[in-house]
């Protein structure tokens, strides 16, 4: 201490507590005593505590002479007591520390570590011990050291910094080399004097995983709506559309980057096919009931090149885990050509082939709704039934095709002549329909002459034939004391040539048509005396299954014993209910047949019969049937029962209930003449049919008419979806069997396969 002989007090306080020296300097001053404690800087450079006390010298009259300063060194105890200190704060923080979830280090400003807690070793690997004393930048990737360094004296020149701005993501470094994910976020505290930097490290593994995952499955979402065939567009809880997939982008004309944060109404316009009116916003619908909602069957998307394409689709809520809605998705696809098939089938259906008039059962229909009008509403109708008066002549003379010609020609004269409102239509042969709505009996009068003139100047020329061609007329009102339909034709069918005949009341010249009355009589007397006959027409697999298929065909023998085809006595036998008598009579010679040729009917693996609509609601029919199964002589698999699709729609209730009856004791069902009235595909779920016999209409000009071959085609794969086997009619040649092998239908049946023949010449030639 002698280096500070004779130097000023001053020496002794510390630079940074002038206010302890100045104290110090008056106590001296004044004579007084003083204690204290100041830092001294030693020549070396190392920092001294010193505790000073002052203390006055008195002489004899009292008075202070001088001051005794005594200095005592007692760095080395403030050390001791700040690592006491610090001890202390370790050993309290220590508890705090072991309960964390995170990995905590407490580093000194040079990064030396002096505190851990145990989540160290678990997370990193290492065991505390041998972790303090070690330096914090060894625990991480070499990325860390770059971040920590830079926001570390940031802390300890700005103790005040807010903790949530140094969280940054790195890498920790296990004890095994490897690395995790880890979020680091740092904070300054006070550990006894020294102030230290907290390290708190968070294992963000599963976070990691569970981002990574969430993106691989956004990722396959998102390439599995981009390759899906339907278009899909999605929108945000007030639906604005927020993506759409390529489909999408095609079909609406709006790419990706155009649609998102649009009103869906922009992007997807719909209005309705008839009236072209906006149809409501489907997604606008499912986030207010939030639930699945469709469109209606005539929605069209017009784009914004103007482009429209038939659509269906669904929008269903895309909600939270709690139940919140999220947005909206909507899958929607172009049916624009189905659409159209479905169009072009449903007119083939109620239309005339031939002549594309309204055909028989089309007419029957609206008919029935006119009739039920008349007894209702008490409007006035008219019902004409048209007869070509030299039809045969020219059928005769020039053949078929001209016939098939001049009917054409016909409809086109008769057509002409008509309100738009009113129906023509063929109803069979050479026979035309007009039902004339609202219309008063003199008006239909007007309207039928002027019909008769007009075919009475109508010239048919064929070759160097020219004919002269009249028509029968017959007009009857429809009031509301008609019973039904069938009575309105036969008040119209007319008697005569070239003249028109209005019924009246008391007209007993029609009451009865005598051409059915007289194949009335000639039923009921083949009935009696045994004069049908039934005659088989093979059916050929197509798709390798084998064994023997034919269908059974009923013919009439007449008088001189002539072969009498169904077409000429069945309708008579339709509208005078005969027609179960007749099918209890086929039903019972089929079976007999079968029992009593047990070896034919061990090569016939299945035996189609036709069954007539009345059957299907009748008891008779389904009795003599129950009986002919009962001796189990005959297998009901070999029995397969035809009833065409007209018949089971309009008798659904009683078909469906004669259907699951019969097919309770094996007998299977073949739905005839499938496609003709195609509607009736809404129907199929509601019979349990076995086979679907696909119209001959659409089958004769397979291998020249793409469109009747994409009908067939439609067919065959709706009944193969809801598992039903296909059966082709009108399987004329071989090329048009080729091509239905080609399709995928299951059988054909035609003359290409073979000509009906008596049952009794059955062979087994296709085994």
């Amino acid at each position: 201490m002698g280096e500070i002989a004779g130097k000023s007090l001053s020496l002794l306080a510390s630079k940074d507590s002038n206010d302890l020296g100045r104290s110090m300097l008056d106590a001296v001053t004044t004579g007084s005593e003083w204690r204290g404690e100041t830092q001294l800087k030693h020549d070396n450079g190392e920092q001294l505590w010193l505790h000073v006390s002052v203390s006055p010298i008195k002489g004899e009259n009292g008075a202070v002479t001088n001051s005794l300063l005594i200095l005592e060194d007692v760095t080395e105890m403030r050390r001791l007591n700040a690592q006491l200190a610090l001890q202390a704060d370790i050993e309290r923080y220590q508890h705090i520390f072991d309960a964390s979830p995170n990995a905590l280090l407490m580093t000194r400003a040079q990064g030396e570590v002096v505190l851990v807690n145990q989540r160290i070793q678990s997370l990193f690997g290492y065991p505390p011990e041998n972790v303090v004393g070690s330096t914090i930048e060894g625990f991480f990737s070499k990325d860390f050291a770059v971040t920590y360094d830079e926001l570390r004296p940031r802390y300890f020149d700005n103790p005040g910094m807010n903790l949530s701005e140094s969280g940054f993501e790195t890498y920790g470094l296990r004890v095994d080399g490897s690395l995790f994910p880890v979020v680091v976020n740092l904070n300054l505290i006070r550990a006894g004097e020294e102030p230290m930097l907290l390290t708190t490290v968070t294992d963000v593994t599963l976070r990691k995983q569970a981002e990574e995952k969430l993106f691989e499955e956004k990722e396959r979402l998102r390439l599995t709506l981009e390759s899906i065939g339907d278009a899909v567009i999605t929108t945000d809880a007030q639906g604005f559309v927020d993506y759409i997939n390529p489909i999408a982008e095609k079909l609406t004309g709006y790419s990706l980057a155009e649609s998102v944060n649009q009103p869906l109404d922009q992007v997807f316009p719909i209005f309705d096919e008839h009236d072209r009116t906006p149809c409501p916003n489907p997604v606008s619908q499912c986030l207010e009931k939030g639930k699945i909602v469709g469109l209606g069957n005539h929605t069209i998307l017009i784009n914004r090149h103007n482009q429209e394409y038939s659509i269906q689709d669904s929008a269903a809520p895309i909600k939270s885990i709690d139940g919140c809605i999220l947005g909206v998705i909507m899958v929607f696809s172009d049916v624009t050509e189905e659409r159209r098939l479905n169009h072009q089938i449903a007119f083939q259906a109620s239309h005339d082939a031939l002549t594309e008039l309204v055909n028989r059962r089309e007419f029957d229909v609206r008919l029935e709704r006119v009739l039920l009008d008349a007894k209702t509403e008490g409007n006035a109708h008219a019902l004409c039934y048209l007869d070509l008066d030299q039809f045969k002549v020219v059928n005769d003379t020039c053949g078929h095709v001209a016939g098939d010609e001049l009917l054409r020609q016909i409809a086109i004269v008769l057509r002409q002549h008509i309100r738009t409102r009113d129906t023509l239509a063929r109803l069979g042969g050479d026979e035309f329909g007009i039902l004339i709505e609202h219309c008063a009996p003199a008006q239909a009068n007007r309207i039928a002459e002027s019909l008769r003139h007009a075919v009475g100047q109508y010239r048919f020329v064929w070759e160097d034939h020219i004919f002269n061609i009249g028509v029968s007329i017959g007009v009857v009102s429809i009031t509301n004391n008609d019973e039904n339909t069938s009575e309105l034709l036969i008040k119209a069918d007319s008697g005569g040539r070239n003249r028109i005949h209005v019924y009246e009341t008391d007209d007993t010249e029609l009451n009865v048509h005598r051409g059915e009355m007289k194949w009335v009589s000639r039923i009921s007397n083949a009935l009696e005396n045994d004069r049908f006959c039934l005659f088989y027409q093979p059916i050929r697999p197509l798709n390798g299954v084998r064994g023997f298929h034919c269908e059974l065909l009923l013919r009439m023998m007449d008088h001189d014993n002539e072969i009498v085809a169904p077409g000429a006595f069945m309708p008579a036998a339709e509208r005078y209910s005969l027609t179960t008598k007749i099918d209890c009579w086929v039903i019972e010679k089929a079976f007999t047949w079968l029992k009593s040729h047990p070896n034919n009917l061990t090569h016939i693996y299945q035996c189609a019969i036709n069954l007539s609509g009345f059957s299907l609601g009748s008891r008779e029919v389904l009795t003599e049937i129950i009986k002919q199964l009962d001796d189990q002589i005959v297998s009901p698999k070999k029995i397969c029962f035809e009833i065409t699709e007209t018949a089971a729609i309009t008798n659904l209730r009683y078909a469906s209930q004669f259907i699951d009856q019969l097919r309770g004791y094996g007998c299977q069902f073949a739905l005839d003449d499938f496609g003709s009235g195609l509607s009736s595909f809404g129907y199929l779920k509601n019979l349990s049919v076995d086979y679907l016999k696909i119209d001959g209409v659409f089958v004769k000009n397979i291998v020249t008419s793409p469109t009747d071959q994409a009908m067939v085609k439609s067919i065959n794969e709706i009944g193969h979806v809801m598992g039903k086997k296909t059966i082709a009619e009108f399987a004329e040649n071989e090329r048009i069997i080729e091509c239905l092998n080609k399709i995928g239908v299951d059988f054909a049946q035609g003359y290409g396969i073979g000509r009906p023949r008596p049952i009794e010449s059955i062979e087994f030639s296709s085994l």
